[in-house]
């Protein structure tokens, strides 16, 4: 059984300063439009740095998520539940 995880970029305001100065220069940072898909090599690695951040978040678990538990689990169990899987699957 498979599990699949999706995240959307969002910027939360304890990044590195590289993404911090990235956003103050680029106010519709991190929803910046793709109809230009001719990213330059400062936009493609703010993206990259974000969701290395968010990832880090995740599998540290100081980053909430969304979770649907199982019939008679609570969302804390699901949640080290998917975070146990995504960590199996990321090899750590």
């Amino acid at each position: 059984m498979g599990c699949c995880f999706t995240s959307r970029p969002r910027s939360t305001g304890d990044e590195s300063d590289y993404v911090l100065n990235y956003k103050k220069r680029n106010p519709d940072f991190p929803h910046e439009t793709t109809g230009d898909q001719f990213f330059g090599e400062e936009q493609l690695e703010v993206y990259r740095a974000l969701g290395f951040h968010m990832m880090q978040r995740v599998l540290d678990g100081t980053a909430p998520f969304a979770v649907k538990p199982r019939p008679r689990e609570n969302e804390a169990a699901a949640r080290q539940r998917i975070l146990a899987r995504i960590r199996t699957a990321a090899g750590l």
